[in-house]
């Protein structure tokens, strides 16, 4: 579990490997993360904007900003939590994610950001090889990666850290 508290607000996020999809002859790699938005705080505050900086192993990272989380703006009070579920499809096994919420706390009118703490994506099979590539750091010439799907061996090739 990822966790982080700022002003109050305790974010908790949980990961899920859910598998491996092909379109169009494209792998794709599907998480869920489930995140528990805690008001550990003595104000009323309520969840207002979210902001996702999504990283993949073969890309640039990409922003996803937008009201609320799946489509509520939820109000918690003192001691309140919120729990959702969502989805994030990759191009690649293994990724992170983190951003911030903007929230407002109904005491002052003012808002404030909450950090959503870096958590990873890492498909299944990609945690085994990225302990042992990390482990040995970077032994492996680059013509002979353990035998994984094609696609996966093009990732790691973007991934190899130099």
């Amino acid at each position: 579990m990822f966790q982080q508290i700022t002003k109050g607000i305790k974010i908790s996020v949980l990961t899920k490997y859910q598998g491996a999809l092909l379109k169009n002859n494209i792998p794709s790699y599907a998480f869920r993360y489930t995140v528990r938005i805690e008001n550990q705080g003595k104000d009323v505050v309520q969840l207002i904007n979210r902001h996702w900086k999504i990283m993949e192993s073969n890309r640039r990272p990409h922003f996803v900003d937008g009201a609320g989380v799946i489509g509520k703006k939820p109000i918690l009070k003192s001691g309140e939590v919120h729990t959702y579920q969502s989805n994030c499809v990759l191009s690649s096994p293994i990724g992170a994610m983190n951003g911030f919420y903007t929230m407002v706390n109904f005491s002052s009118a003012q808002e404030f950001d909450v950090e959503i703490p870096t958590f990873k994506l890492d498909a299944t099979f990609a945690m085994n090889w990225s302990f042992f590539y990390t482990f040995h750091q970077k032994k492996w010439p680059m013509n002979s990666y353990p035998k994984f799907p094609k696609a996966l061996n093009e990732a790691v090739k973007e991934y190899r850290p130099g």
